[in-house]
């Protein structure tokens, strides 16, 4: 996948570009290869392992960036977890696009709106908001 295909080139990046005594003409470029590197890891939507995300709960709003709502859909319930239309007590995670649907921020739609009430209330929570980078990043971390 064009995950693993970055995670690899990342992991050996001096084999594909000069070592510092070979040429390199400041850290800055150094540093300019490095931050694309790791973007393109955060970026790429990550191979999804069955079961590393059993019984966990997912509401979604909004529009992603980087994966359609759909895909990012999928790619939870290919984990093996649940995905409701709604945002309740029960909720794990809300994951929140770049904008609605409509072009509105999505911290004006009803779904981010609710979550916040329920991170503020007195009952326990575990809900988090997360946005399609954690998202990604979550199911990395649970996919080891």
């Amino acid at each position: 996948t064009a995950e693993k295909r970055a995670v690899a080139f990342y992991e050996n990046v001096n084999a594909h570009f000069p070592t510092w005594s070979e040429g390199w003409t400041s850290a800055k470029e150094a540093m300019k290869i490095d931050s694309a590197a790791q973007t393109l890891i955060a970026t790429s939507v990550p191979t999804p392992e069955t079961g590393c995300l059993d019984g966990v709960s997912f509401v979604f709003t909004g529009e992603p960036i980087h994966i359609s709502r759909k895909g990012a859909e999928k790619l939870v319930k290919d984990c093996g977890a649940f995905v409701r239309s709604a945002v309740s007590g029960k909720t794990n995670y809300l994951v929140i696009g770049n904008a609605m649907e409509d072009g509105r921020d999505v911290t004006t739609g009803v779904k981010y709106k609710k979550a916040k009430q329920i991170i503020a209330g007195k009952n326990k929570s575990n809900l988090k908001i997360l946005n399609e980078l954690d998202l990604f990043a979550l199911v990395r971390e649970q996919s080891k």
